[in-house]
């Protein structure tokens, strides 16, 4: 799957507005934006937080660059973010 452009970081918190910001962490490094689960909570929590964080992002147009982004996100992957193909 070819990258899209990277996504800003400005957008990707408004696309998260909803949800503590102590559940994350988003990083900027060169040219790739990427989001780390940091919530310490339960399996079962953490796949819960994930669950909403990528539901969160996909309604903002953004792409989480995994095969399971939740569950992944959820075992604390940190993972690229893209702009969602049109």
């Amino acid at each position: 799957m070819p990258m899209a452009a990277t996504v800003q970081v400005e957008i990707v918190v408004r696309a998260l507005r909803r949800i503590r910001p102590s559940v994350y962490q988003i990083s900027r490094e060169a040219d790739r934006t990427s989001i780390t689960l940091t919530a310490v909570a339960s399996a079962a929590g953490r796949r819960n937080a994930a669950t909403r964080i990528v539901a969160a992002l996909t309604d903002g147009g953004i792409a989480v660059v995994a095969d399971d982004p939740i569950g992944e996100l959820a075992r604390g992957a940190c993972l690229v973010l893209t702009h969602q193909p049109r």
